[in-house]
């Protein structure tokens, strides 16, 4: 977990207060790999080919992947009156630029200064990192409702979102990776949506040989024990669950030999001159 989610990081991404008053509906096709929509004021519904009708509430945080286009509106029968293009270009369905025209002051936009529907709507975008992995475990649209987990990080993003100054922009960038970090976790920890690696890094043989995976990939001085190898690779193939996420297999089970040959070169990709530890027993 540690090792993917080091691989993802905002910057430069888009961050946006919605405010809206009913009826609004927008088609959002701007190709984003991952976009958090914080539901903060009013309800709202998100419709998508694979995902169906996700309803959501004050508190409720969504995660979407960008692997289809989707409707955001207030209600899921309100026909698209905008089109949300990459790059969050904003237009009207005959193609009529939005940007100026619905802003309404810093990093907010929308039909009302005072919107009965209110959102902070965040995109991994341009120079964002997002790896593939991690894209490949989630569903088309994932839900945290409010009465689920408990986090001031929307609250502060909210508020964030408005000011200007120096650093802002970092600042923001942080608490994006920050907040996409607790949705996770609060996520995974839940069996039924964990995948395969997930299971492994929290097994006391195989969490501890994957960390020291990602430590010599950034050449640390760090040698594994081919006993922890061998131990790990064992381990890892009895761990790997057989159940399903989204109605197709969460993983292969994999031959114990295979596993521990690959975790074998993996670590022993070292330099010759770091100092060898010496063999764990068992």
């Amino acid at each position: 977990m540690v090792g993917l989610l080091d691989g993802v990081r905002a910057r430069g991404a888009f961050v946006l207060r919605m405010m809206m008053d009913p009826p609004w509906s927008m088609s959002i096709r701007d190709e984003a790999p991952l976009t958090l929509i914080c539901q903060t004021h009013g309800s709202a519904a998100i419709v998508g080919e694979s995902s169906g009708i996700v309803r959501l509430g004050p508190g409720d945080v969504a995660l979407t992947r960008g692997t289809e286009h989707y409707v955001f509106a207030d209600d899921p029968a309100t026909t698209p009156m905008v089109v949300i293009h990459p790059g969050q270009r904003c237009a009207t369905l005959s193609g009529e630029d939005l940007r100026f025209e619905m802003s309404l002051g810093v990093r907010t936009w929308g039909n009302s200064p005072s919107g009965a529907t209110r959102s902070v709507i965040c995109a991994y975008e341009g120079r964002s990192e997002v790896s593939s992995r991690l894209l490949d475990a989630l569903p088309t649209v994932l839900v945290l409702r409010a009465d689920e987990w408990e986090t001031p990080l929307v609250d502060l993003l909210a508020a964030e979102a408005c000011n200007n100054g120096p650093g802002q922009e970092a600042y923001l960038d942080r608490l994006l990776d920050l907040l996409l970090i607790a949705v996770l976790r609060t996520w995974f920890d839940r069996d039924e949506n964990a995948p395969t690696w997930w299971h492994a890094e929290h097994d006391p043989v195989v969490g501890p040989a994957l960390k020291l995976i990602h430590r010599t990939g950034r050449r640390t001085t760090h040698r594994v024990p081919d006993q922890l190898a061998t131990r790990a690779g064992r381990r890892l193939a009895e761990v790997q669950p057989g159940h399903h996420r989204g109605g197709r297999p969460a993983g292969r089970l994999q031959h114990p030999v295979r596993v521990e040959q690959r975790i074998q070169t993996r670590l022993r990709r070292q330099p010759e001159h770091l100092p060898r530890q010496r063999r764990l027993p068992g």
